[in-house]
């Protein structure tokens, strides 16, 4: 469908710095533009310096690996495990397996511009009985994951806490 938009009329007083419509069609979107003395030019558009553009995930619905490495039961996999509680008895097990392929999901954030990566921990990976020594291999895991991210220019930000208890708790 393609569908000229007309610029709108604005008055004589308003009209330096206004910002009018550009015609469009389907095939060539409209850019943004803005009219002084009669000259339409382009605008440029950006974040502020400093904007973090990124995407987010919890630890039981992307992870996966739920019970390796020494991560014990959370309170997500108790509940999921538990028939008739998630239709088709879907469960966290295996979820996107960022678990093991935590590089590739890096690389495929750093491939859509993103500087940010806000995720959580998964308390059972790290305390396993919910006290206690932490589990090593946890940890190494985070460790990784934030090595990784920063190699790749994106800022880490961790939840502490996204409803993913030690069952023992």
């Amino acid at each position: 469908m393609s569908k000229k938009i007309k610029q709108q009329e604005t008055p004589k007083s308003s009209r330096t710095g206004a910002t009018g419509a550009a015609a469009a069609t389907a095939k060539t979107p409209a850019k943004p533009t803005t009219q002084t003395k009669g000259k339409t030019r382009a605008l440029k558009r950006g974040f502020p310096k400093g904007f973090f553009w990124g995407v987010a995930t919890s630890s039981y619905q992307i992870e996966g690996a739920w019970n390796e490495d020494g991560k014990g039961p959370s309170i997500w996999d108790t509940y999921a495990h538990t028939p008739g509680n998630i239709h088709n008895n879907d469960n966290g097990d295996v979820a996107n397996d960022h678990y093991h392929r935590y590089k590739e999901d890096v690389a495929l954030m750093k491939d859509i511009g993103a500087n940010a990566y806000r995720f959580s921990i998964s308390w059972p990976r790290i305390f396993p009985e919910g006290t206690g020594t932490p589990n090593t291999k946890g940890i190494d895991f985070y460790k990784r994951l934030t090595d990784e991210l920063q190699a790749a220019g994106i800022e880490p930000f961790a939840t502490l806490y996204h409803w993913d208890l030690p069952q023992t708790l």
